[in-house]
């Protein structure tokens, strides 16, 4: 993982998380996505790594698609 830094407390350690949750954002839907991510060891923050990123995406397009079906 390259290095980072939490916008929150500036901690520099970080965990990765297989089921981080996300809120997103797309084509005017709110969503909560699950995907791996990054976790801060001092307060808790999540974020998304570089190389998570095309996950994220898969997971918020698979999310869309659930909840536009369901509509």
């Amino acid at each position: 993982m390259n290095h980072m830094i939490c916008l929150r407390c500036d901690c520099e350690e970080f965990d990765i998380k297989e089921d981080a949750v996300f809120k997103q954002t797309y084509r005017e839907e709110n969503l909560i996505v699950h995907t791996p991510g990054v976790v801060c060891r001092k307060c808790g923050w999540q974020t998304i790594g570089n190389n998570q990123l095309d996950a994220l995406i898969a997971a918020t397009k698979k999310e869309y698609e659930k909840v536009t079906r369901e509509a």
